[in-house]
């Protein structure tokens, strides 16, 4: 799946740098370190305005400044949310301070680590068609109040085919749903 494309190569980016790497080029600049071509250097990283997601959607000029497209952003796709906010700006922010091997590392790997845990909460699993009518299934989970029985806590959470109105097994996750609805055995002639 190339979904997110910019958002999981800047991972595997960050992920990829070592402490080695970063003191070779810190060795290159001897005397006075220059901390901010380093790490322009090592990811393409301008500055706590623009990143690489920011340089994959797109940069234009407004009023003679250079501000990203943050509608095309992978950030703002994946969360609905601008990055200039939260644990982001925190993570970001402790790369632009970094001004030692050991610090600029560490640096990287948080962020990694933060952009993988927002990677996952937000990225939504494939959902297969109806298994009766075929029809597409939207992202989207239907959910039912918990409810008790016997003071037992019933499961709530089910896929609804809007289409035949098939409804799948009920669940305790939104992904335990998907996975159960995507098991059923598909009608032959019906999409995957």
């Amino acid at each position: 799946m190339t979904e997110h494309k910019a958002f999981k190569d800047l991972i595997k980016k960050y992920r990829s740098i070592t402490r080695v790497d970063i003191a070779e080029l810190a060795e290159y600049w001897r005397g006075e370190v220059n901390w901010n071509a380093i790490k322009r250097e090592l990811t393409g990283f301008k500055d706590v305005n623009i990143c690489n997601l920011c340089v994959s959607a797109g940069l234009e000029r407004r009023f003679f400044k250079i501000i990203p497209k943050c509608k095309n952003c992978d950030w703002v796709k994946l969360t609905g949310n601008e990055c200039v906010e939260g644990e982001n700006v925190i993570t970001f922010g402790k790369i632009d301070e970094a001004e030692s091997i050991e610090s600029l590392w560490k640096a990287y790997q948080a962020r990694a680590d933060y952009m993988e845990r927002v990677l996952k909460e937000n990225e939504k699993p494939d959902i297969k068609p109806c298994p009766f009518c075929g029809s597409e299934i939207e992202r989207n989970t239907n959910v039912w109040d918990s409810f008790k029985i016997y003071n037992y806590k019933m499961p709530k959470e089910r896929i609804i085919c809007k289409n035949c109105k098939t409804i799948g097994p009920i669940a305790e996750t939104k992904e335990e749903a998907i996975e159960k609805w995507n098991l059923a055995k598909r009608k032959e002639g019906n999409k995957k």
